[in-house]
């Protein structure tokens, strides 16, 4: 009777729907950001960019504003063991298919997300809008054509996009930040389809310094990481 009674409880829990673990977006708390992604320029693979510890994103509601700060290497040979940083500051959110409670955005489901807007002052190029900017600490070259290459200068490059405004999705129970990104330079530029793993932190409530937050006026992304890396200099 115990083992007909165990079959049946088997069964039954067999039976019942698995229901897939759904975590929200919720504003005004800290994530770390993890992942890697692939990108090139001229038909040249300048291999895998993998974000490193400390990097994070935080959307601020009181301002609007999301904050997105990557750091990373590469395996390329053109630009291995260089450490990279992105920094993205966007705009408003704007829930697709769902709607915020209390800063808390429920993305499960098919087509929700949180769609992020480009800032107010974003500067534009060739009708792409900047979103970030990038920079890096070492000597970077890429290919121009069959037999020319560059050297990217740091503090060269900021973050387009193109067609698409960055959004937050779950999937799998996990949330991600995505963006087509194009890093634009002197003649020629880096594409980018970035996915980044958002993992909050505990107790991570309190907003981040905002380091690009006297730009909004000029539109001038970069100059808050070009002042930042000088500073770093001097120290």
């Amino acid at each position: 009777m115990k083992f007909k009674t165990l079959i049946a409880v088997v069964l039954g829990a067999m039976m019942v729907p698995s229901v897939a673990f759904a975590v929200p977006f919720k504003y005004d708390t800290k994530y770390e950001v993890s992942g890697a992604f692939k990108w090139g320029v001229s038909g040249l693979n300048l291999g895998t960019f993998t974000i490193d510890d400390g990097s994070f994103l935080y959307y601020d509601s009181t301002v609007e504003q999301l904050t997105i700060e990557i750091d990373g290497k590469t395996d390329s040979f053109y630009s291995k063991d260089i450490n990279h940083e992105l920094d993205f500051l966007l705009g408003e959110a704007q829930p697709k298919g769902t709607t915020a409670t209390d800063g808390v955005v429920d993305v499960v489901g098919k087509d929700k997300k949180v769609v992020f807007d480009y800032t107010d002052a974003a500067n534009t190029k060739n009708g792409l809008k900047q979103i970030g900017m990038y920079s890096h600490d070492g000597d970077i070259r890429v290919r121009t054509c069959k037999y020319c290459y560059r050297t990217v200068e740091a503090d060269d490059y900021m973050v387009f996009a193109k067609n698409m405004n960055p959004f937050i999705f779950e999937d799998g129970g996990s949330l991600y930040f995505q963006a087509w990104t194009s890093l634009w330079g002197n003649g020629f530029d880096i594409h980018a389809d970035p996915r980044f793993k958002l993992t909050e932190v505990p107790g991570g409530t309190e907003v981040p310094e905002p380091f690009t937050m006297g730009l909004l006026a000029s539109g001038l992304l970069g100059g808050a990481v070009m002042r930042r890396r000088k500073e770093d200099e001097e120290a």
